[in-house]
């Protein structure tokens, strides 16, 4: 997916589930964001920061504070924005940087090393799926030792496992009745 096609579809996630005004609902919106947003998601959000619409800017800004980002604009108008990473590193954006075609490229490298010099700060495979549950009502929601096992059990197989394939496996094992049997240990 290119980074245009990627930032169409934050957008059209951001204006179909919009940042909560009530603070009751917060929690649950974050996990949302967490859920559905990847960390290419970040270079996107960034890109919607310094576009020209204020609303979808500041639904961005809120999906990125909920990624574990702070995320501020300067001065009287959204047309720069102070980012900090969990680690700390700081940037600056501005509109200026949208239109440089080089901005995204900077953007991701930027997140890939805040990924290898704190990879704590990237949410595991097992965290994300236990999200997709809740998220999805999945039946196995309620199961995170499944998810967790499951998810440890994938990984063996396929490093690369994606949190959606780890749902999918505990939710068969749960319709196959074979969550406590097949991973009992004697």
């Amino acid at each position: 997916m290119t980074i245009d096609q990627l930032q169409l579809s934050e957008a059209r996630w951001l204006r179909l589930h919009p940042a909560p005004i009530r603070s009751s609902e917060l929690s649950r919106w974050e996990e949302s964001v967490r859920a559905e947003m990847s960390d290419d998601s970040l270079v996107a959000l960034f890109t919607l920061l310094t576009g020209h619409d204020d609303e979808l800017a500041y639904q961005a800004m809120a999906a990125a504070r909920a990624l574990g980002l702070t995320v501020w604009a300067d001065g009287q108008t959204n047309d720069v924005w102070d980012i900090r990473l969990p680690s700390g590193a700081e940037f600056r954006l501005s509109k200026r940087d949208s239109s440089d075609a080089t901005a995204p490229g900077s953007l991701r490298a930027a997140l890939d090393r805040e990924y290898v010099e704190h990879p704590e700060s990237q949410p595991t495979v097992t965290e994300t799926a236990l999200a997709l549950a809740e998220l999805d009502q999945s039946p196995v929601a309620s199961q995170p030792d499944l998810i967790e096992r499951e998810a440890q059990e994938l990984h063996q197989s396929n490093p690369d496992a994606d949190p959606i394939a780890v749902l999918a496996r505990a939710e068969a094992l749960a319709v196959d009745g074979e969550q406590v049997t097949s991973h009992e240990v004697d």
